[in-house]
């Protein structure tokens, strides 16, 4: 009996074993995927979940953390600066508010509370700015030189003296005091007056430095009152330049005198070029509307208003853009600051005469100043419609892996070939990214709310743990075999009409103790199933076949626990004649 014989249905392959990383697009490419957890770009081309993170330290209601060479590791916690061991530092008198540290030479800024420490010497330490006013007893200006030392008989009048050495020419506005020369038989003008302003605790304790430029007011009797320098001080006087008719003596009760330090109001602060860089929009320290970009002194932190006509001065200039700012990075050696369309770069000087040039582009979504970090060959930010790196002249995007969602309140981090981002989402859920700059791909970690970075650690703002994200102490109690979803795009819809998709084929390796279970959703019904599971013996690697029913196109997940490492998929096609 002859029985008919049947061809076997034409199948071919379809292999992909370079894996990328997170699209949330509806059409994404092979190897890329549309949703994950805890996944890494380590191995790639082959995929694998991140690695366990590890505890540094548990600091709950820690507001930042920062390294500080010899003091090692340190947190910022209520008014206090503390250490790694849980030790208290310092007690600098800090706000509950978050923190953020600028390295500057041997010192730690902390912002925006105006502090710093010296991390060389523990006795060096306090505010930025100086604000005291002196109420009580009695103060006393006198003329002097710059050592202070008085000038006695000091002739005052319109015409030379006889006899006296000193003369006040007041002659001519402004006065000014001569000197008589035996050798020249003339009057020669003395060029470094100074005055000495003496009242008890005038000059603080330590507080204040020559050179530092303070503005006076409340001074009586004398235009003595702005902006001097002090070329030397006590704890009871001050020495500055200006010029004295007579001495004069004031009631501090009555008349107070206040000497002032001043910082400037700034939204965002870096350090480039041995300058503290800032920017400001809104109200200043005086109640006026500003636009302004500001820098201190060359090498001194604590002086912002040293304007004495040299290089060193501190800076200040005015910026015609609308809006607010909102993020600032030392982009190469020069100060960008971002606004929202708009970004200003400072070309430095070495004479002083810095220049600014503006830009309209995608700058930093509001928020999200945070974000900004420096990498090499540029700077990342989040941008209004997702992520773009700024390569010192052009802005270019890289945020297409997020699709439509829009992320803010984004705070990120760079740290070896990594950029770590903490955001929210539109319903306020956080979720924690890394983007790899060399392989310039991004992945989505968890949901990690992180307060703060520093050298590859992450303070979580709620339970206030300190993780090690890149693995660097050793010595930590690590994360338990952690939990992990790739969900790919829609597979199917590249097939043609006659084709199907008959089989899965995985390749992959699982570490004793782990774990992976395989669901697939069929033209886009909204229901998972699970189709197998498979239990790690070791780190050999093995084939999962998975047999989807008939259907137009579907999407694969897997969900694991532990170590693991997809090798590839393979797809089979199937001849399904004309109708499926």
């Amino acid at each position: 009996m002859r029985f008919p014989t049947f061809s076997a249905p034409a199948t071919s392959l379809q292999v992909t074993d370079t894996f990328a990383g997170y699209h949330h697009n509806l059409r994404i490419g092979a190897g890329e995927f549309y949703d994950m957890h805890n996944m890494s770009a380590d191995d790639l081309p082959v995929l694998s979940p991140r690695k366990p993170r590890g505890v540094v330290i548990s600091c709950p209601g820690a507001t930042g953390v920062t390294y500080a060479d010899t003091y090692g590791l340190v947190y910022t916690k209520g008014e206090d600066l503390w250490g790694i061991s849980g030790r208290k530092l310092l007690s600098l008198g800090l706000s509950d508010t978050p923190k953020q540290f600028i390295h500057f030479g041997k010192y730690v800024l902390i912002l925006p509370d105006m502090k710093y420490f010296n991390t060389r010497w523990a006795g060096d330490y306090g505010d930025m700015g100086y604000d005291r006013s002196v109420t009580s007893g009695k103060a006393t200006l006198s003329l002097c030189d710059a050592d202070g030392e008085a000038y006695e008989a000091v002739v005052s009048g319109t015409t030379p003296p006889a006899t006296d050495k000193l003369w006040l020419d007041t002659s001519e506005t402004p006065h000014t005091l001569r000197r008589y020369s035996d050798a020249t038989e003339d009057w020669a003008q003395v060029v470094d007056t100074c005055v000495m302003l003496t009242a008890e605790g005038i000059g603080g304790s330590g507080w204040l430095y020559p050179g530092d430029v303070v503005v006076l007011s409340g001074i009586q009797g004398a235009e003595l009152n702005g902006a001097v320098e002090i070329r030397k001080l006590t704890a009871n006087s001050l020495i500055f330049p200006g010029l004295l008719e007579e001495t004069l003596t004031q009631d501090c009760v009555e008349y107070p005198i206040r000497v002032q330090r001043r910082i400037p109001v700034m939204d965002f602060v870096i350090e480039a070029g041995n300058r503290l860089w800032g920017c400001r929009y809104g109200t200043n320290s005086q109640g006026a509307v500003v636009n302004e970009i500001y820098a201190s002194k060359l090498g001194d932190f604590r002086n912002w208003e040293s304007f004495q006509g040299i290089s060193t001065d501190s800076y200040v200039a005015s910026i015609g853009t609308p809006g607010a700012f909102t993020g600032a990075v030392n982009l190469g050696g020069y100060p960008v600051f971002y606004k929202e369309n708009f970004r200003h770069k400072v070309w430095p000087s070495a004479t002083g005469a810095h220049q600014i040039t503006s830009q309209p582009c995608k700058g930093v979504l509001s928020g999200c100043g945070g974000s900004v970090a420096a990498v090499p060959g540029g700077a990342i930010y989040k941008s209004e419609d997702g992520f773009c790196l700024d390569d010192g002249t052009s802005q270019i995007p890289i945020g297409d892996a997020f699709g439509a969602v829009r992320y803010h309140l984004a705070n990120g981090h760079c740290y070896g070939d990594k950029y770590y981002v903490s955001m929210a989402d539109e319903e306020g859920n956080y979720h924690f990214f890394t983007y790899d700059l060399k392989k310039r791909l991004w992945h989505r970690e968890d949901t990690l709310q992180a307060r703060c970075f520093c050298r590859g650690w992450a303070l979580e703002e709620e339970r206030g743990i300190l993780w090690d994200l890149a693995g660097q102490v050793k010595r930590t109690k690590r994360e338990e075999a952690v939990p992990w979803m790739v969900q790919t795009g829609d597979l199917g819809l590249e097939i043609p009409r006659r084709k199907y998709l008959s089989r899965l084929t995985l390749r992959m390796s699982l570490a004793a103790g782990s774990e992976v279970s395989f669901w697939l959703c069929y033209d886009h019904e909204g229901v998972w199933q699970e189709v197998g599971s498979v239990y790690g013996t070791g780190n050999r690697t093995f084939s999962i076949p998975l047999r989807p029913r008939r259907c137009d196109h579907l999407r694969l997940m897997l969900r694991g626990k532990g170590e693991a490492k997809l090798y590839a998929i393979i797809k089979t096609l199937a001849d399904g004649g004309e109708v499926l």
